[in-house]
């Protein structure tokens, strides 16, 4: 096996074992809050060591931005791969922004912005996305 090999499953290795990590960090952060969530927790959660999650993690706050993050990062490739022409600069505009704010709520991590409270005022807001597109559209012309 060369040298090129080895690194590679390394990297796999290393990159699922911080998938790991962030996938039972967001999940408690949904069940416990963000507050609630303990670095112990999350420890526990994803079935590693404490060294293990120190080796990829220095705190909480960075396992918190690394789920935004990776989100984020979804997001956005999966925008640049589904990218629809519309018939208009504007409309094109409107429509990425219409469903930006959609995508927004259903990520894991990044629902977690917009918490209890807040996910009312989503979804109100997406609730009149149509009217908002439309609106928009006036906007622009």
């Amino acid at each position: 096996m060369s040298s090129i090999d080895t690194l590679g499953k390394q990297q796999l290795r290393t990159e699922a074992t911080r998938d790991t990590i962030l996938d039972a960090a967001v999940r408690l952060y949904h069940e416990q809050g963000v507050a609630g969530t303990t670095v112990s927790a999350i420890i526990a959660a994803s079935g590693i060591g404490r060294t293990t999650f120190y080796r990829h993690f220095t705190d909480q706050d960075e396992v918190l931005d690394q789920a935004l993050r990776r989100d984020f990062d979804s997001l956005m490739a999966e925008f640049d791969a589904q990218r629809f022409e519309h018939s208009s600069l504007e409309a094109q505009i409107v429509e990425d922004m219409v469903w930006f704010v959609r995508q927004m709520k259903v990520r894991p991590a990044l629902s977690l912005l917009f918490g209890p409270q807040k996910n009312q005022f989503v979804d109100r807001i997406n609730a009149t996305l149509d009217d908002l597109a439309s609106a928009g559209m006036t906007c622009v012309q």
